[in-house]
């Protein structure tokens, strides 16, 4: 870097940032620049919006117009740069292929962000034919069946198991309330395993219900195109296997 001259009230310097807006740079350039030697006259200085955060270029803007042609000739960005951009346009097409558009509500969909279908796309574990079909059903089921309402309503999650579980589940909750009144170990000991019972077969109902109207969405996104006309169940279950299987 170099040094601060006398004359430095009488020159004009900019931001990094602004050089790049200005002039149509990129920082790469403006970084390579002074590695080459083209920009000398710079300077670090605190960043004017944020005291915690790394340090601000300020440059010489007479000398950086005297080099600008040269400057525009360096590389725009550096070999990590490109190979990041390359990775996100990858990353992209991928998503593109994987996403569509809902007949049933105008709505472009795809995984989201964050989730275990993208992670899996991205990292390889499904192509992206296998994350559009894990993204047509997973939306079919939300949006288009009464899946996100069966799981709030006990009574109909109890219809998706044996009646005898449904009637267990139904009471095992109704006796669990009806026990946290009262005071002591035996009824906290009765409460426990009552609450054991309830979350045992409510999860069972959830596993039942989720299954069906996984079934339900498959058959509706067939419907509408949305889906290869032979997939079974059975097929979409083995696809995200390898979703949890390799997570």
């Amino acid at each position: 870097m170099n040094s601060e001259r006398g004359s430095d009230s009488r020159r004009r310097y900019i931001y990094k940032s602004t050089a790049m807006k200005k002039y149509g740079l990129t920082s790469n350039q403006v970084e390579e620049a002074i590695r080459r030697g083209l920009i000398t006259d710079f300077k670090y200085v605190a960043n004017p919006h944020y005291l915690s955060a790394p340090q601000a270029l300020l440059i010489s803007e007479e000398e950086l117009l005297g080099k600008l042609e040269e400057i525009k000739k360096l590389p725009r960005y550096s070999e990590a740069e490109r190979e990041k951009r390359r990775a996100y346009r990858a990353k992209r097409k991928m998503l593109e292929i994987a996403s569509f558009e809902c007949p049933l509500c105008s709505m472009k969909t795809m995984p989201l962000k964050g989730s275990l279908t993208r992670k899996a796309l991205y990292q390889g574990q499904l192509t992206p034919e296998e994350a559009r079909i894990v993204a047509v059903v997973t939306h079919f089921r939300h949006a288009h069946t009464e899946y996100d309402h069966a799981r709030q309503n006990l009574e109909r999650l109890a219809s998706f198991l044996r009646p005898e579980e449904g009637e267990m589940l139904l009471q095992a909750l109704n006796r669990y309330l009806r026990l946290k009144r009262r005071r002591g170990r035996r009824a906290r000991e009765e409460r426990e395993f009552l609450l054991e019972d309830f979350r045992w077969l409510r999860a069972k109902a959830l596993e039942k219900a989720k299954r069906a109207y996984t079934k339900e969405a498959i058959e509706k996104a067939k419907r509408y195109g949305l889906l290869p006309q032979d997939l079974t169940l059975e097929q979409y279950e083995r696809i995200v296997e390898k979703i949890i299987e390799e997570d």
